[in-house]
């Protein structure tokens, strides 16, 4: 099963994909979980550094 989403730059993407940098600010990890980001309402690949960050500020959530 294939799930279509949207980039931040509207561009679809497809989650079997490999993401290869974080979107985390100035990280060039690889990015393995997918979140949307409250307040701006975004959804961004992010590496387990960054996602566990945000995730602890309650700042996004798994999609």
């Amino acid at each position: 099963m294939n799930d279509i989403q949207n980039r931040p730059d509207g561009m679809p993407i497809n989650d079997s994909q490999v993401h290869k940098k974080c979107y985390g600010l100035h990280c060039n990890k690889i990015a393995k979980r997918r979140l949307r980001i409250l307040y701006i309402n975004k959804s961004g690949w992010f590496c387990d550094d960054c996602s566990n960050d945000l995730l602890n500020l309650d700042l996004g959530f798994d999609e």
